[in-house]
């Protein structure tokens, strides 16, 4: 009986590990969620993360978004679509610290902690993260999907 009671302590102890670490949502390889679309790009949405499409000015800007775990969330993911000038010029004036390349799918990022930028066919992207890490794996997630709409 005692031995009974061990193994299935032991499946109830690995089976919540297992919950625990895959967050019961694909796990990091597939997370939950979708690819939506705003104005000039479109992006995978992680589940229960807002999509809110970019301003400039207080005019709507198609060429930007914002990715937030919630409405009221002061850490966001800013993707944008630039031209290769306004890029440099941008990455030249951060003085933050560089960051090794990060290659997705072929795709090469380069740029500054809080700033990346690639170009996907033909498309200079540019995104900057506020409160989150650009090798954390449902960020390069998102990073892999970004695309021109």
């Amino acid at each position: 009986m005692k031995k009974l009671v061990y193994s299935l302590l032991a499946v109830i102890i690995a089976a919540t590990m297992i919950f625990a670490v895959t967050g019961c949502s694909g796990g990091a390889d597939n997370p939950a969620g979708e690819v939506k679309t705003a104005g000039n790009l479109s992006v995978f949405v992680p589940e229960k993360w807002t999509l809110v499409p970019g301003t400039a000015g207080g005019i709507e800007d198609d060429n930007s978004l914002f990715l937030k775990e919630s409405e009221d969330s002061t850490e966001y993911l800013w993707v944008q679509i630039q031209d290769k000038d306004a890029v440099k010029s941008s990455l030249d004036l951060n003085t933050e610290k560089d960051i090794e390349p990060i290659t997705l799918d072929g795709v090469e990022w380069t740029g500054k902690v809080n700033m990346i930028t690639a170009e996907k066919d033909g498309t200079v992207f540019l995104v900057a993260q506020y409160g989150y890490d650009f090798n954390d794996s449902l960020v390069q997630y998102i990073l892999k999907s970004v695309k021109k709409a």
